[in-house]
């Protein structure tokens, strides 16, 4: 590994404030949710609130999920948790989760709130690197001690580099398994997707693309155009048909 990487620099700004005590109030009113619904993958809350919105394409999320569904994943992880709202996802719509890993370099400052709200789940926060010798060496002893693997990798970290995650954590995955990777439309990650797909994996490879999805709810042809009606939908017009697509390989037995 490049030696640069592994004391990766984070360039993202810190979080709000005010996104722990949303999430609380949100996690609060939310336990009698249903765990999985075929037909509405999504949790359409999260993408209303004003911090938490998962930074993806509504239906993309959904397509990702009803992919990730068919491996009944006991374990997730999620490289680049963000706000939580792509990590709520995992913890309520599968419904055999029981472990999950949530890396993320600006820290976890809601983990209290995910513990208290699924008491099933055993979570290892993870607040630095993916590529730093001590995170992998925390989650393969993390894995080892409970006997398992994982079932669904998220790369949405570092984009340009997801390979790197992909070689880090895929020996700790179960066969068969998904390894999903996000923003494969922009220009430099899309750049990474390329050789990911050449290598050698033994897996199925595919893509998960809804780029226009921001032209069904903002008809440039109406007059005047609707407005966004919350911080998600603000976002999704902002980037219109950049920063989405998720590739991803199914791994063989």
């Amino acid at each position: 590994m490049p030696p640069d990487l592994e004391q990766f620099p984070c360039t993202d700004p810190a979080f709000h404030p005010d996104m722990v005590p949303e999430i609380e109030r949100w996690l609060r009113s939310s336990y009698n949710a249903p765990e999985w619904d075929e037909d509405h993958p999504c949790v359409d809350w999260v993408f209303e609130t004003e911090r938490m919105f998962p930074l993806q394409r509504k239906a993309e999320l959904a397509a990702m999920l009803r992919k990730a569904h068919e491996y009944r994943p006991r374990c997730v992880m999620e490289i680049g948790a963000d706000k939580a709202g792509g990590l709520y996802h995992w913890c309520k719509r599968m419904p055999e989760l029981h472990y999950c890993v949530a890396c993320e370099i600006r820290g976890t400052p809601y983990r209290r709130s995910f513990e208290a709200a699924f008491p099933h789940v055993d979570f290892l926060w993870v607040e630095a690197s993916s590529y730093a010798s001590t995170t992998v060496e925390a989650v393969r002893g993390w894995l080892a001690a409970r006997g398992i693997k994982i079932n669904v990798l998220f790369c949405d970290g570092d984009k340009c580099h997801a390979h790197h995650d992909i070689r880090l954590y895929e020996p700790m995955m179960s066969r068969p398994g998904v390894i999903f990777v996000h923003d494969i439309l922009d220009e430099a990650p899309g750049r990474d997707w390329g050789p990911i797909t050449e290598r050698q994996y033994r897996a199925r490879k595919g893509a998960i693309v809804y780029a226009d999805e921001w032209r069904q709810l903002f008809d440039e042809g109406a007059a005047p155009m609707r407005q966004p009606r919350n911080a998600w939908e603000q976002w999704l017009l902002h980037w219109k048909g950049q920063s989405c697509g998720v590739g991803f390989l199914e791994l063989l037995p």
